[in-house]
């Protein structure tokens, strides 16, 4: 952690501060006080036991990109530390740790997993989640438009453009992965920079490079699980979208939980803490495109983010336990090399 991570933290969090105001100013609190107040118990647990079924699949996922060298993981500790990775992500997009960064240390310390073969698989999995999302982020706004949404011509043209290149680079390394090709090398040899890859930092970055495209090949059952189990988890979070909208309208709205959901991952990328403020905002749009008003978008956006910090929470407590028990450790192996030594001494 250093002073500039704090302060694009602190940039963020005032833009999302800012934006939630704007939003927060449109809508009647009392509207919204009194969904929320109508919402059981039993409603939030089950929406929260959703949540924590999405991240349960894609737990098993990345167990199987750690398992295939044929290599054992404990799934229970994998999930733990994938629900740390989560909340930190979540809270601190542009982070001050590293979401990513904490899990590769926990594979690795607690699992034992080598650095090369943890950081591979959290960029495979990040890969794969992202292709997923962009999938379901069309279907969501080919519904949205359908029923008369409407966003300018500049904002459609760069989200197309955007999407166009993100599937050109998801081909390529399919493509590139069945002709164990590099994607690196290619790119430098035709800017010319082919000298940089005899350096010893490029050839480590090319090593993981080949192992990353080795896993993109259609033939392999286990790239089809991950891809599968990585739709899966968020056809669930559709759902978790699906049942909030039915628990705070009383009504079905198959195409408004595509709708929401398209647009929750869209406030993700503007990489603002919790999506405070972006989700409010994204989802007004959406919800308007549903004929529904900005106060019922703000309660959606609170109960969504609601559930999202209580796993952060759970995040939070299982990191403290881990960091507990390691410290714990390492005071046990310090104690036993002190005796050892006093030992030896008489």
């Amino acid at each position: 952690m250093n002073l500039k991570n704090v302060i694009i933290f602190l940039i963020t969090l005032a833009i999302g501060l800012a934006a939630f105001s704007l939003m927060g100013g449109e809508t009647h609190w009392s509207v919204v006080w009194a969904s929320l107040l109508q919402m059981r118990w039993w409603q939030g647990l089950v929406l929260f036991l959703l949540l924590f079924l999405s991240i349960a699949l894609t737990s098993w996922s990345w167990q199987i990109i750690l398992e295939e060298e044929g290599r054992k993981v404990n799934p229970f500790s994998l999930l733990q530390i994938l629900i740390i990775g989560f909340s930190l992500s979540y809270l601190t997009p542009l982070s001050l740790v590293g979401g990513e960064a904490l899990k590769a240390y926990f594979v690795h310390e607690r699992l034992k997993v080598s650095w090369k073969k943890g950081i591979v698989s959290i960029v495979l999995q990040e890969i794969i989640n992202f292709f997923v999302v962009v999938v379901l982020m069309i279907a969501g706004l080919a519904v949205f438009f359908s029923l008369g949404g409407r966003v300018s011509k500049k904002l459609g043209f760069l989200s197309m453009t955007l999407l166009f290149l993100f599937l050109l680079f998801f081909f390529l390394l399919l493509l590139k992965s069945n002709q164990h090709k590099s994607l690196i090398g290619g790119l430098a040899h035709s800017l010319g920079l082919g000298q940089i890859l005899k350096t010893d930092r490029m050839k480590s970055l090319l090593a993981y490079e080949e192992e990353t495209l080795n896993f993109f090949n259609h033939r392999r059952r286990d790239f089809w699980k991950v891809i599968g189990l990585s739709f899966l988890a968020y056809v669930v979070i559709f759902f978790q979208a699906f049942f909030l909208i039915y628990f705070l309208m009383h009504k079905w709205a198959f195409s408004g939980a595509l709708i929401t959901q398209a647009f929750s991952g869209i406030s993700g990328f503007m990489l603002l803490p919790a999506s405070l403020g972006s989700l409010e905002m994204l989802e007004g749009v959406a919800f308007q495109a549903l004929g529904l008003s900005l106060t019922m978008a703000l309660t959606f956006s609170l109960v969504w983010r609601g559930l999202r910090l209580a796993m952060c929470g759970v995040g939070g407590a299982i990191f403290l336990w881990l960091m507990r028990k390691s410290g714990r450790e390492k005071l046990n192996q310090f104690w036993q090399a002190y005796s050892y030594g006093k030992s030896k001494d008489s």
